[in-house]
């Protein structure tokens, strides 16, 4: 009974709050060309103000089709709130209502349903599907480990059928960067430091790593003793955190990359290998945002060039040996102008970040439901010779995922799957 109380308070403040999740109408007098100059504009600039004009007059609902807990229903909440407040400003994306309240599936303004992948099962689903809604299939885990650790064989998921994939894989048909710190850390690169040199009087100790995901995939048990054996070699220069390490940090927004900030470098090492594009908070928001340089493994070195900030990260399957690599490590920590060759991108302009330019999450979905498929041509698959739908659209274009199956596994790469690695799993080792 108590549950229930609990739940209900929270679908009606929800129903209260939804006005306050509007992609703010009284910024209804904006226009999109406003501070373009007309006589640099491209004719795809022209048609996406055009677009967007008419995206900000007509609402569309989005529904995040919630879990079965108060808990779930706080954190969806959550991304709801980050996205309004911070990612998704109506001129640039289109005017949309993000909604938890499972009542407007039947609204005729909901555009798409938002499923997260755990909450994909008989018995939760609608109970009826609308051929006009856009069904998403969203999830940020990797493909090891829902096949590992979630037992994902996608034989319902495939049985739904949806439409779009909401994924870190920049071939997602929306792209959501992990928890979008990508672009959280872009951003951070505008405030153009010049100089560079007022990031070493705080960097008072060599190299850090936190770790809590210890034995969930051989991936991770791989990572773990890496670390140990890197902590050897480095005779303890190298700190390790987390639950694995038994000195938990206190999870809070910024908390690890505050943390990080007397290290030089932190080793951002993923759960996964070569599995495509995923590359986590650990690169993006702890280690560049703690003003440390990434060592990173997990994700293939030309994943890592496609996202990462130029010249920033060290990649430690360039080195033949645990060894090698902390030689390097050596080097750069007694020589500082190598040190802050891998901050320079954060003296770049914006507009040099290719990445930058693609509109992803919650934005680009907003696009997608009036018809903007411009983002489309950022997608590393986009052939404008045999594209499956417009640029630009009269409405929602349609659109259909073959098999979530295919997309995870059948198509990803071999090494993700691994089941056994070396103790030293680089280059010539």
């Amino acid at each position: 009974m108590k549950f229930k109380i609990v739940y209900f308070k929270i679908l009606a403040a929800i129903c209260i709050l939804e006005a306050l999740f509007y992609f703010s109408t009284h910024h209804s007098n904006y226009h999109p060309d406003n501070h373009i100059n007309e006589q640099n504009i491209t004719p795809e600039e022209r048609k996406l103000q055009q677009a967007l004009g008419k995206a900000i007059k007509e609402p569309k609902t989005i529904l995040f089709w919630p879990g079965e807990s108060s808990a779930e229903i706080a954190r969806l909440q959550t991304y709801i709130d980050d996205a309004h407040s911070t990612y998704s400003p109506i001129q640039e994306c289109g005017n949309c209502v993000f909604s938890l309240n499972q009542s407007k599936i039947e609204d005729p303004d909901t555009a798409a349903v938002i499923f997260l992948y755990k909450f994909v099962h008989p018995g939760i689903m609608p109970q009826k599907r609308r051929t006009d809604q856009l069904y998403v299939y969203w999830t940020n885990e990797s493909p090891n480990n829902l096949k590992q650790n979630h037992g994902k064989t996608f034989e319902f998921e495939d049985y739904v059928k949806f439409n779009a994939t909401m994924t870190y894989r920049r071939d997602s048909d929306i792209y959501r960067p992990y928890i979008t710190s990508i672009f959280r850390t872009y951003k951070m690169s505008d405030l153009q430091s010049n100089d560079l040199t007022e990031i070493l009087p705080s960097k008072n100790l060599w190299a850090a790593a936190v770790v809590t995901n210890c034995k969930d995939s051989p991936s991770s048990i791989f990572r773990l003793n890496f670390i140990q054996q890197m902590k050897i070699e480095s005779k303890g220069r190298l700190q390790t955190f987390g639950s694995c390490f038994g000195k938990v940090i206190p999870r809070t927004k910024n908390s690890i990359a505050d943390f990080v900030k007397p290290y030089k470098f932190f080793l951002a090492f993923e759960n996964s290998y070569h599995c495509r594009d995923y590359i986590t908070e650990k690169f993006f928001q702890n280690a560049l945002h703690g003003n440390a340089i990434p060592v990173v493994w997990g994700a293939t070195k030309e994943d890592y060039l496609e996202v990462a900030p130029p010249g920033s990260f060290i990649f430690v399957e360039d080195f033949v040996s645990t060894k090698a690599l902390i030689d390097y490590l050596d080097y750069l920590d007694k020589n500082d102008t190598a040190y802050l060759e891998y901050f320079r991108w954060r003296t770049m302009k914006i507009e040099e970040f290719p990445i930058l330019k693609r509109k992803h999450d919650l934005c680009q979905l907003c696009r997608i439901v009036h018809g903007i498929n411009i983002d489309d041509i950022y997608n590393p698959n986009y052939n404008p010779e045999s594209a499956s739908r417009p640029l630009f659209d009269k409405s929602m274009s349609p659109r259909k995922v073959e098999s979530l199956n295919n997309w995870f596994y059948t198509k990803e790469n071999k090494d993700c799957f691994k089941s056994s690695f070396k103790m030293i799993n680089i280059k010539n080792g």
